[in-house]
């Protein structure tokens, strides 16, 4: 279950820093750029699986955003306040152990921007402890 302590640090620590793409974290909307790694920590954290769907915005495919399912089937998005509703959203799939088995290892880039994120997380966690 995802407690009031863990989302407060999560959203504590989005910034411009562990945001994907260039120029895509606003402080107006933090959440922006920030569904994979908040998927990944949130993944780490409670376990479940993540679900990805296809994001297209005037007709084109923009990006992919990131959910997680937990083991109880709960879902839960952090970071679905980064949409304004001119989206639309398709091809959901669920994203489980056997995907990450066989997707082998992430992208340098990701794998920097979750150590970053998971730090500012955990830094948030002990300060309100």
């Amino acid at each position: 279950m995802l407690n009031d302590e863990l989302r407060t640090s999560i959203e504590a620590a989005w910034s411009a820093e562990t945001a994907a793409g260039d120029n895509e974290w606003l402080r107006t909307n933090p959440a922006a750029g920030h569904c994979d790694v908040t998927a990944l920590l949130v993944r780490e954290t409670l376990g479940g699986d993540l679900k990805m769907v296809e994001v297209f915005r005037n007709g084109e495919l923009s990006e992919y955003h990131y959910w997680n399912v937990l083991p109880d089937d709960t879902e839960v998005d952090l970071t679905k306040s980064q949409f304004d509703g001119d989206e639309s959203l398709y091809n959901a799939k669920l994203l489980d152990d056997e995907f990450f088995e066989s997707a082998g290892p992430m992208n340098d880039t990701l794998v920097q921007r979750l150590a970053t994120f998971r730090k500012a997380v955990d830094a948030h966690r002990r300060q309100a402890s």
